[in-house]
């Protein structure tokens, strides 16, 4: 027995031996290392990468880069400038448009009337009240919102009732017109 175990713990060292070596022989670093040099390594104030053709070239490319980023921001910031300028400009010749309008009209209204302000004039057509676009939304949505409508809106359609409420708004804006000229 005591043959066995002697056999038994020499055999054990060569194995090991013989294992590690083909272990380690897969173990092999097979990638080259590359050189890199960065700008940032550099000292930008001395005129020694001046003569170095790899820093030249990493500062070359640095240079095109920021160039190039420069250049399309300042593309961009244009074409801003010039839909602010544009749309500054529209907002102007709307301003200019109201206050002509609204001098014309009290004018008119003065020579008419003396007991109308001009706080009493409608500002623009196109600025609607929050009761127009709530009543544009019970029409849209078929009287489900407002509830004012009645359900045969689904038959009749919503352009129907549109054109309907339109034609009703006229006639009442005629109505009244006639009305204040006959008082």
């Amino acid at each position: 027995m005591k043959v066995h175990y002697i056999n038994i713990l020499l055999f054990t060292v060569p194995l090991n031996i013989l294992v590690y070596n083909q272990i380690s022989l897969h173990i092999r670093n097979h990638t080259p290392t590359t050189k890199s040099r960065l700008l940032c390594e550099c000292d930008v104030y001395t005129s020694i990468y001046d003569n170095d053709p790899e820093m030249k070239n990493v500062m070359e490319n640095f240079n095109k880069q920021t160039e190039e980023r420069f250049h399309e921001y300042n593309e961009r910031m244009q074409e801003k400038r010039k839909e602010c300028k544009d749309q500054c400009e529209k907002d102007i010749q709307k301003i200019i448009l109201k206050d002509k309008i609204e001098k014309e009209l009290t004018e008119k209204l003065e020579a008419l009337e003396t007991n109308i302000k001009t706080e009493d004039i409608p500002t623009c057509v196109c600025e609607k009240s929050v009761a127009d676009k709530v009543e544009k939304a019970c029409l849209r949505c078929g009287g489900i919102l407002g509830g004012g409508l009645e359900p045969t809106v689904g038959l009749l359609g919503t352009v129907v009732v549109n054109q309907l409420t339109k034609t009703a708004t006229v006639a009442s804006i005629e109505f009244v017109t006639q009305e204040g000229i006959k008082a």
